[in-house]
């Protein structure tokens, strides 16, 4: 790959520090599906394409493609996160 060549996939925490977020929120933005990952035998690649449309929908634009790329849109909803409740037992002696 020669060097003025674009990356075509990024690593998680090079992603994250692309799109200003952290790691976890990263995984939850996948969780989500709005991010898409690879994996690639161990590793977790972030698609270039991804980080790409995701700074243009933060940037107010339209959501571009990459060299032919196909738009890729949220297939569902958010999940909403509800806290867990926990149960609190009084010590009778």
């Amino acid at each position: 790959m020669a060097d003025t060549e674009a990356p075509r996939g990024m690593t998680v925490n090079e992603a994250a520090a692309a799109l200003r977020v952290s790691r976890a929120t990263l995984y939850r933005m996948h969780a989500d599906s709005e991010i898409a990952f690879c994996k690639l035998r161990k590793r977790t690649v972030v698609p270039a394409t991804e980080v790409v449309r995701i700074l243009a929908i933060r940037l107010g634009g339209e959501s571009p493609t990459v060299e032919g790329a196909p738009v890729r849109e949220p297939v569902r909803e958010p999940k909403i996160r509800r806290v867990k409740k926990l149960k609190l037992y009084s010590r009778v002696r």
